[in-house]
């Protein structure tokens, strides 16, 4: 039987109560890195408050290949300073192909359209998923997709904020990654800022201000985002605008965690041996041609002489050619014993 045809779409969840938001908030614990995974609660409780009230938009959707829930994606449209902001893009382990993850994209990119949002930039973050300065293997695959599919990595040092006070593997480096409504390799560096000011404290400040209950929880926080902010703004002192290309995160990165291939760097003795056969043939057949020798047979000795000595040299270096020399010596013994 042909291969049933795949048919992707989203869906959007307006209420925790919606049938498959449950399984979705499933699909997304299980299948999310912890320095990434928000408390589910968390997620239930914007979702029954929307960030309506503030003007802004949150919106949790759904990825289904045919009629199974795969995917799980989360969003921020943030009216008043015109950013769409990307927080998960999450699929489930056995469905992690390049494929499934552009069908994915491409189905986003078609729903804000279709949402006909009002944005400068559209941004994600991409967590380094390690406790270091290099990139797991996913992290850097989330990225490539994201370039793919317009987005570009912002040349700065970016961390991604903890989810709560009580999550430090959450403290982690991550790719912050920009796409506008036209294509862009430099973005002005107070421009970023205002970027990373909005998702700072338009978003992460605001959910952890609902979230925590805690007033001196909610005061370390704030102190948190205050501190990477102006850490942000330090590694920028100097620079007018910011490379949107990944100089400094992704290639530098990615050529950390995989190691070149070891090659054989080949001698100077096999060429020299192969150029003294070559030389040795040539005086060989000078000789020949200056006696005139009209003989087939002295002539054929001389061809066979010559072969020899090339397969010769090559057998010191070459399992083939060593077997192509006994090959060649077993004629000739046999030849030599016929002649007596």
């Amino acid at each position: 039987m042909p291969p049933v045809a795949r048919t992707y779409r989203l869906r959007r969840f307006d209420s925790p109560r919606d049938p498959d938001f449950e399984a979705a908030i499933g699909l997304y614990i299980t299948n999310i890195g912890p320095s990434a995974c928000t408390d589910s609660n968390d997620i239930v409780a914007w979702l029954e408050r929307t960030y309506r009230e503030y003007g802004d938009e949150l919106c949790v959707l759904g990825f289904y290949v045919n009629r199974q829930l795969i995917g799980y994606s989360q969003c921020v449209l943030f009216r008043r300073e015109r950013v769409l902001f990307f927080d998960y893009l999450v699929l489930h382990k056995e469905y992690r192909r390049q494929g499934e993850y552009f069908q994915f994209v491409e189905r986003l990119q078609e729903w804000v359209d279709e949402q006909q949002f009002e944005f400068d930039f559209v941004v994600a973050e991409v967590a380094f998923e390690t406790s270091g300065t290099v990139p797991s293997k996913q992290s850097v695959m989330l990225v490539d997709l994201f370039r793919r599919a317009g987005f570009h990595v912002a040349d700065c040092q970016y961390w991604q904020p903890p989810l709560g006070i009580n999550r430090p593997e959450s403290d982690t480096r991550a790719h912050l990654l920009l796409a506008a409504r036209e294509p862009v390799s430099v973005i002005r560096a107070d421009t970023l800022l205002n970027v990373v000011h909005t998702v700072y404290f338009r978003h992460y400040q605001r959910w952890y201000d609902y979230c925590l209950l805690d007033d001196d929880a909610k005061a370390k926080y704030r102190a948190w985002l205050l501190d990477r902010y102006k850490r942000l703004q330090r590694d920028m002192e100097g620079r007018d605008v910011i490379a949107l290309n990944g100089a400094e995160v992704l290639p530098e990165q990615v050529s950390k965690t995989r190691k070149p291939p070891l090659t054989r760097h080949p001698g100077v003795i096999a060429p020299l041996a192969a150029l003294a056969a070559m030389v040795l043939v040539a005086v060989l057949f000078a000789i020949l041609l200056s006696r005139l020798l009209p003989s087939a047979w002295s002539f054929i000795a001389a061809v066979v002489a010559a072969l020899l000595c090339v397969v010769t040299a090559f057998a010191i270096f070459k399992k083939s050619a060593q077997r192509t020399l006994d090959a060649w010596l077993g004629v000739i013994k046999v030849v030599a014993r016929r002649r007596k």
